[in-house]
């Protein structure tokens, strides 16, 4: 069998193709129990989506036992990195205020279901064409009109593992 990439970000979408012929086929999606197939009976070209959480890369291992008639085996095994999930989120949200409004962000970006920051990376826009790659920057934004004025502030969090996401807001 095949797999489109062998690495990448959660969720991670992996296509499998079985190349193989005759017999009947069990899938475990990790090595650590390969006693009760985790699928039986897909297609011959489908898509597992792999998850990681934790915060750690994980590695698993994509295993294809192929049966024949005379119960003879033949064992495939493919491996499959899965790096950290990232979160991006920061405070304020919806923040309002004078002008000239000074604000300062506090960052809570973390890989997912972690307080773990460590590794990352930050590119913040303030939507006025000014940016930052501070962890928690102060920003003044200002207004020139006579109106209230809108900022989308954006913050993206990129991990070493080039694994990214991104909350956007407004600033008025």
């Amino acid at each position: 069998f095949s797999i489109s990439t062998g690495s990448g970000c959660s969720p991670l979408e992996v296509e499998i193709t079985n190349n193989s012929s005759g017999g009947t086929y069990e899938w475990f999606w990790d090595d650590d129990d390969l006693t009760t197939p985790d699928s039986t009976g897909v297609p011959s070209v489908f898509t597992k989506t792999y998850t990681n959480v934790s915060g750690n890369i994980d590695t698993m291992q994509l295993t294809l036992i192929a049966r024949n008639g005379q119960g003879c085996t033949d064992t495939m095994q493919r491996r499959v990195v899965i790096y950290p999930e990232v979160t991006a989120d920061y405070t304020p949200v919806d923040a309002i205020g004078c002008n000239p409004y000074e604000v300062t962000f506090d960052n809570l970006s973390a890989y997912t279901n972690t307080a773990d920051n460590s590794g990352l990376s930050w590119q913040w826009s303030f939507g006025d064409g000014l940016t930052s790659n501070s962890f928690e920057p102060t920003h003044t934004f200002l207004n020139a009109g006579d109106t209230t004025a809108q900022f989308l502030t954006t913050l993206q969090a990129i991990s070493s593992y080039n694994c990214r996401d991104t909350i956007t807001d407004t600033v008025e």
